[in-house]
């Protein structure tokens, strides 16, 4: 019983101390102006942004045999305002693999030509 309050009141302590820092982070910020001077995207520019995929799965039965999908594209990235965010995939491309791979999933797929 003693052990249960004990937790209880470790929680509250610890629940208390991390709400006490809540205020004081957003007064030592400057001023903020349009709301995206610590936004990842400033509003009305595009980000494009390289993507490559591999998602593999060794066939358990056969040594080194590994079966998978390799997936390319370009991740673009339109911001209109900090509450509206448009994305899309670019131009993507696939291609599935059922090979013989001796470095398994360190293996470099470059020669799908994606």
């Amino acid at each position: 019983m003693i052990a249960k309050l004990l937790l209880l009141t470790l929680v509250g302590v610890c629940t208390a101390y991390q709400y006490s820092y809540e205020y004081e982070f957003p007064a030592s910020r400057p001023f903020n102006q349009t709301g995206f001077e610590f936004g990842a995207w400033e509003p009305n520019r595009e980000y494009v942004y390289n993507v490559t995929t591999k998602t593999m799965t060794a066939l358990p039965d056969l040594e080194d045999y590994w079966t998978g999908i390799v997936t390319h594209g370009y991740l673009v990235i339109r911001p209109k305002d900090h509450n509206y965010v448009v994305a899309y995939i670019d131009r993507p491309t696939y291609a599935t693999f059922n090979e013989y791979l001796p470095r398994g999933y360190r293996t470099e797929l470059s020669h799908f030509n994606l």
